[in-house]
């Protein structure tokens, strides 16, 4: 009996675990429909049949998952919204940029058409044999803003010109009296010009057309008279009551360079750049019309010299008033 009961107490012990084990994995396992207990592999009710998939809460898993995916299409509707709104505002800065490209390109043309109603009005007085007349509008005419086809008539008409005046001026004009030349024959046909474009601020007087001999230099801005004779790239001009020779392109028919205050004035697109030099591209800045300047005196390659701070820029010439 004892090992009988001993056993038998054994047994129920291990069914009371067994019980017990039972109790706690499927105490919460229940139909909710008949209550009968399930296992965890049950998917529907052995008791009444009740599918147990409609009750199974949503894993944690299954949770991140959903919001994973609304985060990422949020994300993707973000990302939508702002490429409209960058495209939009793309398109309106090309739109702009399309605007000042057209403006700019109506002013060129603007200028372009100026300068060859220029052109053809120095072709007019060349044509009509008013040689001294077509030299003086050539000269006026801002050779910055032209364009190349511009620039190589410019060139053909100042050659065309030069020779006109040095045939219409021969030698016959001028006779020797010993060793000096004798250009009375000039007093009579003399036109008003003035020293300009020397970037020293001064040029030499020379005693001929060729040759290295001068009797004196001249500043920028001085009165002189010229006869309209060139030679070897020298104009023969009056100054101080004597005949002598100055290189012809500091010989200008305006006096713009006084050294007292000038103006910025006819710029088309309403200012104007302040170069670093009479050549070249490099510039320090952008000033508008009606801004104040002094010139120097100083004028080379269509650009006047101005004082600049401590230093000198430059402007182009048509634009200073």
């Amino acid at each position: 009996m004892d090992n009988y009961n001993g056993q038998w107490t054994s047994n129920n012990a291990e069914q009371v675990q067994t019980q017990r084990q039972y109790n706690n994995t499927y105490a919460s396992n229940r139909c909710p429909k008949c209550g009968s207990n399930l296992t965890a592999y049950d998917r529907f009710c052995p008791t009444c049949g009740y599918d147990m998939s409609f009750n199974k809460p949503e894993s944690k898993n299954t949770t991140k998952i959903i919001v994973i995916v609304l985060a990422v299409v949020a994300t993707l509707l973000l990302a939508v919204i702002a490429g409209l709104f960058i495209t939009d505002n793309i398109n309106k800065s090309k739109n702009e940029e399309s605007d000042i490209v057209s403006e700019t390109t109506d002013n060129t043309n603007d200028v372009s058409q100026l300068i060859d109603e220029q052109l053809n009005e120095v072709k007019r007085l060349y044509d009509n044999g008013d040689y001294k007349g077509a030299q003086k509008k050539l000269y006026s005419i801002n050779e910055e803003d032209m364009n190349d086809n511009q620039r190589g008539n410019y060139r053909v008409f100042e050659a065309n010109i030069d020779s006109r005046l040095n045939e219409n001026n021969t030698s016959s004009n001028v006779y020797h009296a010993g060793n000096a030349y004798d250009y009375s024959a000039y007093d009579n046909s003399l036109s008003v010009a003035y020293v300009s474009g020397a970037e020293t601020g001064n040029v030499y007087f020379w005693t001929a057309s060729a040759g290295d001999a001068y009797t004196t230099i001249i500043s920028n801005g001085t009165l002189i008279y010229t006869t309209g004779h060139t030679s070897n790239g020298r104009t023969l001009v009056k100054y101080n009551g004597n005949y002598g020779w100055i290189t012809s392109r500091y010989v200008g028919y305006s006096n713009n360079y006084s050294r007292s205050t000038h103006y910025i004035g006819n710029a088309s697109l309403g200012s104007v750049y302040v170069w670093k030099s009479a050549y070249g591209d490099a510039y320090y800045t952008t000033i508008k019309n009606g801004t104040s300047v002094t010139p120097t005196g100083n004028y080379q390659n269509g650009r006047t010299q101005i004082y600049w701070g401590s230093g000198y820029a430059w402007i182009t010439s048509g634009y200073v008033m």
